[in-house]
């Protein structure tokens, strides 16, 4: 997923339909691409949950984290999805993102 987002390959297409269609609509391949994604953005969400723990500083986070997380905020599509899915601590770590820009 890490590729797909940040080489921006044919496949981010079939990932942002992926996110569109619903479980049930979707077939397998679509299903693995949301899992894969889902999987890739839980790892930015558990960082996050340890910023807002503070066991994280945003410095920190953002020396060994920035590039990968404005990758991801480089896409409207993957801001909808945090949101849409549930990504609370993650989207609270990519408004602080924004307004420290």
């Amino acid at each position: 997923m890490r590729r797909i987002i940040d080489y921006e390959t044919e496949k981010l297409d079939e990932v942002q339909k992926a996110t569109e269609k619903s479980l049930l609509e979707g077939r397998e391949e679509s299903i693995e691409l949301r899992d894969e994604l889902d999987d890739y953005l839980n790892f930015f969400e558990f960082i996050a949950s340890l910023w807002k723990m503070e066991q994280l500083s945003l410095d920190q986070v953002k020396m060994i984290f920035e590039y990968y997380i404005n990758r991801i905020a480089d896409h409207k599509f993957l801001l909808d999805y945090i949101t849409d899915q549930g990504f609370e601590n993650l989207n609270a770590l990519l408004s602080q993102f924004k307004s420290k820009k």
